[in-house]
């Protein structure tokens, strides 16, 4: 997967007046659309902070700043930090590029057997984990043995009650994996469902 990458485009404004300036940047993708919300921190020769977020348009900016040499971070959600050392103001360039990579997360291999799960990262390190029913992994997606439970609340002519049990079968990758069990309002079994990561194979 090819890292997705936001650019900070930095440029520094003086302004007239005696050991002041004004420091304005706007934060895009790569794509050239702006970034919101994203946390920006400057911190001046002195030792003093100031913080700001950036606007709906990907914009920020510092006012009434000392000459001198500045570190400026920044965070945004889902990418590593980026922390500028000597950013000196004010600056004689118009226009300054960083960098921002995307976060990037081990690739999780699931074996199942008999109740468990081998669970291997992209370092190679490999480790035994109990299963139990209704589990995510760290990306957010259904891994194991899971179950569905009839909760539309709504719903008054399905014969279904609260809590009661729709499907059980197992989950990989946030798709249906193996042999998928469908129940009727009775409790009984309504039919069974094998698929293939997500396809179904044999109804």
């Amino acid at each position: 997967m090819k890292p997705a990458i936001i650019f900070l485009i930095l440029s520094a404004l003086p302004i007239v007046g005696i050991g002041q300036n004004t420091f304005h940047a706007s934060v895009v993708n790569e794509l050239g659309d702006e970034i919101p919300f994203a946390r920006v921190v400057l911190r001046g020769p002195d030792g003093s902070v100031d913080s700001t977020l950036t606007s709906f348009e990907g914009e920020f900016q510092f006012e009434e700043l000392k000459a001198g040499a500045y570190q400026l971070d920044l965070d945004f959600i889902g990418f590593k930090s980026l922390k500028v050392f000597d950013l000196i103001i004010p600056d004689s360039v118009s226009e300054r590029y960083f960098v921002l990579q995307e976060l990037t997360f081990p690739e999780v291999v699931v074996d199942y057997s008999l109740g468990s799960a081998l669970i291997e990262d992209s370092l190679g390190n490999t480790w035994c984990v109990n299963l139990s029913k209704n589990q995510s992994d760290s990306l957010g997606r259904k891994q194991g043995v899971w179950v569905d439970y009839f909760m539309d609340y709504s719903d008054q002519e399905s014969g279904f009650s609260i809590g009661q049990k729709l499907a059980e079968g197992t989950y990989l990758d946030d798709k249906k994996h193996g042999i998928w069990t469908f129940f009727n309002s009775e409790g009984e079994i309504d039919r069974v469902e094998e698929y293939e990561y997500g396809e179904l194979i044999q109804p």
